[in-house]
């Protein structure tokens, strides 16, 4: 049986690890998988990906993945910068690309926000705080100081990434929906405005300038760090502390409907989670930033056709 490779983007480092080992506890909740834990100082843990991969979004095994050069790609904390690593990257190797200056228009005072990367059309993504505002997009062998490829923002687009604290990076996450060619940008969060508790914009994967989102998802979605998507069933996938929301992404217009919430208590509570699908195993992967762990959750209704949102009893 395959096992995933996961990429844990931790404060300066990139841990690549084996899939998650370590057994679930004996009498744990029945979707507990495994549970796999790290070294590392509580706290630092803050990102994970599939490794290997340009995005992920790629679906594991899928062919597009395995055509691609296998690059990792990150943000520099505290420089305005985007690293791309090659895949194979070890110990203090140096970055293969970075993107950085004053035409880049990435900005803040502090850490830049959480990468998103469009694998099909070889694109990376980065939102800017206010007054800013945007998303800058760049394509993937950019290097140095270059402009990005287009922008969305402006008033009609209803972005707002939120005012960046000194030395801490808010600005949300993204993700793409290749499947049916949709961007997915959370708004209005938490203080700071990292995507935790408001909306989720939905605009054309495509989208440039000042336009209006196709759809927006009501909410509040609780994201924590990160959410993913899963093009085949249109869903939108977030760990919220104690539960898994799945959310149906709409097609048009403004969705009040509520998600699928299943019970997937973390070992350690932690409100700065990150989040990754397995589908060949029907599997969501939660990294959590208190106690440094990795946990694995058994969720066949992400992945399972057909597939409903209302809420679990």
């Amino acid at each position: 049986m395959a096992v995933l490779a996961l990429t844990v983007i931790t404060t300066g480092t990139l841990v690549v690890a084996a899939g998650p080992q370590t057994a679930a506890p004996a009498g744990g909740p029945s979707r507990l998988v495994s549970v796999q834990h790290f070294p590392l100082p509580d706290g630092d843990m803050c990102a994970l990906v599939p490794v290997d991969r340009f995005a992920a979004e790629v679906p594991l095994g899928s062919e597009t993945a395995d055509a691609l050069p296998k690059d990792q790609v990150v943000t520099s904390p505290l420089t305005q910068a985007i690293l791309t690593f090659r895949g194979g990257a070890a110990g203090e190797e140096a970055p293969i690309r970075i993107i950085q200056g004053p035409k880049t228009g990435i900005q803040g005072v502090g850490a830049t926000g959480k990468v998103a990367i469009d694998p099909d059309n070889n694109v990376i993504m980065l939102a800017t705080p206010a007054p800013g505002n945007e998303i800058l997009f760049f394509a993937r062998n950019a290097n140095g100081d270059v402009a990005p490829l287009r922008k969305i923002g402006g008033p009609d687009t209803l972005i707002d990434n939120g005012a960046q604290r000194e030395g801490g990076g808010n600005v949300p996450a993204m993700r793409v929906d290749p499947i049916h060619n949709l961007l997915l940008i959370p708004t209005n969060g938490r203080s700071g405005g990292n995507g935790s508790g408001g909306r989720v914009l939905v605009f054309d994967r495509n989208a440039s300038g000042n336009v209006k989102p196709k759809a927006i998802i009501v909410g509040p979605v609780r994201a924590g760090n990160q959410f993913e998507v899963y093009g085949p069933n249109r869903l939108l996938i977030a760990h919220s502390g104690k539960t898994l929301d799945i959310w149906k992404i709409p097609e048009s217009g403004e969705s009040t409907e509520q998600p699928l919430r299943i019970p997937t208590p973390l070992v350690r509570a932690s409100a700065d989670t990150g989040i990754a699908l397995d589908p060949a195993h029907k599997e969501v992967i939660i990294a959590t930033a208190a106690g440094n762990t990795i946990v694995t959750f058994s969720v066949p209704e992400v992945f399972d056709r057909p597939t409903t949102t209302s809420s679990s009893k």
